[in-house]
């Protein structure tokens, strides 16, 4: 620069620097006993967590392409450090799926939590 100039500048925090919202986390395995699918929750933030849980699974049937299944959402409403079980109710076609599948993969979804994989297992009786 040859003459003055004036500047000026804004600093932001960046998304990664700012305190968490209060995110939950879904245990790894979730267990399927009768119609219901029961998922634990942890709210690990510095803050309340509340979203709601629903689990997308994937599996085959045969020889044939994967099919995709939902079930229904259960609502959860945590403070930190605070955990429960949720027991999302599932429909026929989601009972049959998973009882039957073969090579199935799950996913809990939703808002509020950290989406991740999760294992499906059967309760034994």
């Amino acid at each position: 620069m040859n003459e003055a100039r004036n500047v000026s500048a804004r600093f932001d925090m960046s998304p990664e620097s700012q305190p968490a919202n209060g995110k939950a986390v879904v245990a790894g395995t979730a267990r399927l006993k009768g119609n219901k699918l029961f998922v634990r929750v942890l709210c690990n933030g510095p803050s309340s967590c509340n979203g709601t849980v629903r689990v997308v699974a994937k599996a085959r049937l045969g020889s044939g392409k994967p099919k995709g299944v939902q079930t229904s959402s259960a609502p959860f409403s945590l403070e930190p450090g605070v955990s429960t079980t949720l027991a999302i109710k599932l429909s026929r076609k989601a009972m049959h799926l998973l009882t039957s599948a073969k090579g199935l993969k799950a996913r809990a979804v939703g808002t509020g939590i950290h989406p991740h994989p999760i294992r499906l297992k059967a309760h034994a009786r």
